[in-house]
C-alpha cells in the first residue's frame, strides 16, 4: 500500500472502500469490482 499525501500522486482513478479495521469476503468483492 502507498500513502500519498498530495492528489496529484494518486492514479487516474482511484477506489475507496471503507472497511472500520476489519477485512472479510464483502471487502474482497468490493476490492474485485473497484478494479474494473
Amino acid at each position: 500500500m502507498k500513502v500519498v499525501t498530495n492528489a496529484s500522486e494518486l492514479p487516474s482513478a482511484c477506489a475507496f472502500i471503507p472497511t472500520m479495521g476489519a477485512l472479510h469476503a464483502g471487502h474482497s468483492s468490493l476490492f474485485a469490482i473497484a478494479k474494473k
